[in-house]
């Protein structure tokens, strides 16, 4: 037992040690035992856009799932007037420990070239297994157990993981279960326990990628929305377009060219933040020739590229933009230039005064030799006009600027320096400019995503490698609390680059309100349009798969290091190459005929997506002949009446003759009038009112035998039926004759049969011939080209689409 102490004190002894003089020096001296905060200003190992915190010291159980279980007695556990739980400090101890040994191992990770990585994890990455440790602590402090790292075992993972299962889905159980194996190794290779804890994954992750294309192509057939949602449709794209008239803040316009390019690039989001003003490089083409031939289609005579950071170890790259969107790009540049000129000069006015004040130039002090009693302040109109402004769409007015202005301050806690009261109706309310450049200081300081010496700095957690950017060469920043779309309102002097969080909320992923959301722009099932930052990526890593692009050059254009990565899209393509299929062409093999005869006429329009149109007959005729929707005595009137005209179709003979005698049309649909019964049976129709008096003859015609009263009227699913059964006929006589040559059977037994089966033989082969003088009056007719919801709905679909056109084009 003195061994394991040991072990466990000599852990924490190493991990502090690498704390103290390798991580800690980066983060101004952080204390061991110190809370991690993640934050933009971070220049070391906590660098971070997340408002990600990791304590060692206490739990939290306010937002936590199933800590406890049901019968267990736990609220003596917390702080009194608390929901927080304080962990003995060995334990909190070797948590922190835990945490180091994670960084310190990823950071002794080599690339395929043998060098080190010098990797960090991200926050996400540390916090789960963390999160595990302190459910580790709780069950051992409920169980009864000294909560101490050296008494975790087996059983007390089982128990967490549990615990886990009752809210967590089955990928989401997946990764926390390989967490705690990764604890159990640990604390096996460690020796800090008294009897080495066993763990494994129990839980099935969905799968979502395959190395072989065959694999690939089963699970594209069996792929569900949750892979199909991450592309693009089309209405969802159109509605992106549509914005281009419709937004009107600038804070709106700046964020939807940043969505423009994220779809003509396919960045991820966090190189296209790190975006700067001068990323764009031309290269002229030097080929005459070439340059001749994209002037005369109305092209540039130029390359454009965007010089980037690629992220997940890419490095520094260049984005060569297709020509057809080269004007596209240069306009995004522009605008967005455009449109944040004013911050950027804020930015530059506070860089030169190395951020003593983040006053605007307006405001700014004056060097002057005369010497003020009176500190500097302004009114509210001035901080409307040069601090803070409400862009709240219930603002009416100066009044309602004033109070939010007002509000806001007091909010922070700057209350007005002084009061001048005019009368009942008027009360003016002055600062002094030490308290708006406090003001400005705490808005800054009490932010994660904002960082002091406005320094956007990104950290490829792939490699370790970070790069700064300062605010003002950054493309796409705006003013501060302008990139919320409600209950917003501008800091003026302030600028920011757009987070994840903010874009995210800007394309509807969140439930603030979205820019779709604020111009009503919905999908074509009426809700409104979102999108991730991801899926525009997604969506051109699926075009370059179903156009066959090789793997090394999606990786490039995707810049992507790892080629690997294209697996995770072919799926897709085949998905959309086969929907693709099915939209471009239609085969008549696809009819059905082989199937077994669907049970109605309508059924086998369904089943087929195909109706046979008779030109000759009128539409609304040929429409029901195939579906028998003759609703009403006039229906079925204008039917026979039809049918019989067509004299190329054998139907309705037993009127043939009785109307031969009438030349007038009036008389002759009288006739037709009197005996228009068509009562739909499983097989053709009666022209009998068997649905008042039942069939004298016990619907013999189903199996065939002759009946007067029986026709057929090219209904979709008769030629099928009438196949169907003459087969079955046929087989029926065939085993018979069998049966007499096995002497199974008497002869006479046998021809008995046979005569009835012959007839009714005979019969269903009239029938098969008056069937085909249907059909082959018949155009195919298929219905999918007209069925809004056959549309390609995406645009890698759409994609596909065109792309098998052209190859169409191209190998005939």
């Amino acid at each position: 037992m003195k061994e394991v102490y040991e072990n466990l004190t000599l852990f924490i002894a190493e991990q502090k040690s690498y704390f103290e003089t390798v991580l800690a020096p980066t983060e101004n001296n952080l204390k061991w035992g110190d809370t991690w905060a993640y934050k933009a200003e971070k220049k070391g190992f906590l660098v971070g856009r997340s408002n990600n915190t990791i304590n060692f010291k206490e739990i939290n159980t306010t937002r936590a799932k199933a800590l406890f279980k049901d019968d267990e007695s736990y609220r003596h556990l917390f702080v009194e007037g608390s929901k927080t739980i304080t962990i003995d400090p060995l334990y909190a101890d070797f948590a922190q420990a835990y945490a180091v040994y994670i960084i310190r191992r990823s950071s002794l990770q080599k690339d395929n070239k043998g060098n080190a990585v010098n990797k960090i994890p991200s926050a996400a990455k540390l916090l789960a297994p963390l999160l595990l440790l302190k459910r580790l602590y709780l069950r051992m402090l409920v169980s009864g157990i000294e909560p101490s790292p050296c008494n975790i075992s087996s059983e007390t993972l089982s128990d967490v993981s549990e615990l886990l299962a009752t809210f967590r889905k089955a990928t989401g159980l997946a990764d926390d279960q390989t967490y705690l194996v990764g604890i159990a190794q640990v604390l096996r290779k460690t020796q800090i326990t008294y009897a080495e804890p066993e763990f494994q994954v129990t839980a099935k992750r969905t799968q979502r990628t395959s190395t072989k294309k065959v694999k690939s192509t089963e699970f594209a057939e069996g792929l569900g929305d949750e892979e199909s949602e991450k592309l693009v449709e089309i209405q969802d794209f159109l509605n992106v377009i549509t914005l281009r008239n419709l937004v009107q803040k600038d804070s709106e316009k700046i964020m939807l060219n940043m969505t423009l390019l994220l779809f003509i690039t396919g960045w991820r989001f966090e190189e296209l933040a790190g975006i700067t003003i001068d990323a764009l490089k031309r290269l002229e083409v030097e080929d005459e020739k070439v340059s001749n031939l994209l002037k005369k289609r109305g092209l540039h005579p130029y390359y454009l590229g965007i010089v980037y950071q690629g992220k997940k170890g890419a490095g520094m790259r260049t984005h060569w933009v297709e020509p057809l969107a080269i004007d596209l790009v240069e306009f995004i540049f522009e605008d967005t230039i455009k449109l944040t000129q004013s911050i950027r000069n804020q930015v530059v006015i506070h860089r030169a005064n190395n951020f003593e004040s983040l006053l605007p130039s307006e405001l700014a002090p004056k060097d002057s030799n005369v010497v003020s009693l009176k500190e500097p302040e302004i009114d509210l109109d001035a901080v409307v006009e040069h601090i803070y402004e409400s862009t709240s769409d219930s603002i009416r007015g100066r009044r309602d600027l004033h109070r939010n202005a007002k509000e806001k301050l007091k909010k922070d806690g700057f209350l007005p320096h002084r009061e001048v009261v005019h009368h009942k109706q008027r009360i003016d309310f002055y600062y002094t400019l030490k308290q708006i450049d406090a003001f400005l200081k705490k808005i800054i300081s009490d932010s994660s995503e904002l960082s002091p010496d406005m320094i956007f700095r990104v950290r490829d957690s792939r490699n370790g490698y970070s790069y700064d950017v300062p605010y003002e060469k950054i493309l796409f920043i705006t003013h501060v609390g302008t990139t919320a779309l409600s209950r917003s309102g501008m800091l003026k002097p302030l600028a920011t680059p757009i987070s994840f969080r903010h874009f995210s909320g800007y394309l509807g992923m969140t439930t603030n309100m979205s820019i779709f959301k604020r111009y009503n722009l919905k999908t074509n099932n009426g809700e409104f349009t979102k999108l991730n930052t991801h899926m525009p990526r997604h969506n051109k890593n699926t075009f370059l798969a179903i156009a066959g692009v090789s793997e090394h050059l999606q990786a490039m254009i995707m810049g992507r290091a790892d080629i690997t990565q294209n697996e995770k899209y072919q799926h897709l393509a085949i998905q959309e190459k086969s929907l693709a299929t099915d939209m471009v062409s239609y085969s008549k093999s696809n009819a059905g005929t082989g199937l077994p005869p669907s049970p109605t006429g309508v059924d086998q329009v369904k089943a087929t997506g195909v109706v046979g149109v008779n030109p000759d007959l009128q539409l609304e005729n040929a429409l029901a002949q195939n579906t028998h929707t003759f609703t009403t005595e006039r229906d079925r009137t204008s039917f026979i009446t039809d049918a019989i005209d067509d004299i190329d179709m054998d139907i309705f003979e037993e009127f043939s003759d009785e109307l031969a005698e009438f030349k007038d049309q009036s008389e002759k649909k009288d006739i037709i009038r009197a005996h228009s019964d068509l009562a739909p049976l499983p097989l053709g129709s009666c022209m009998r009112k068997i649905s008042i008096i039942e069939c004298p003859f016990n619907i013999m015609c189903q199996d065939g035998s002759p009946c007067p009263y029986h026709t057929l009227t090219g209904r979709a699913d008769e030629a099928g039926k009438v196949e169907f059964l003459l087969k079955n006929i046929e087989s029926e006589i065939g085993k018979i004759n069998f049966l007499v040559l096995q002497e199974a059977i008497e002869p006479n037994e046998a021809d008995e049969l046979l005569e009835v089966l012959n007839v009714r033989k005979a019969n269903v082969k009239m029938l098969s011939d008056q069937s085909n003088s249907f059909e082959t009056k018949k155009i195919p007719v298929n219905l999918l080209e007209y069925d809004a919801k056959q549309k390609p709905t995406r645009l890698a679909t759409l994609f596909a689409i065109e792309h098998r056109m052209i190859e169409t084009v191209q190998k005939s």
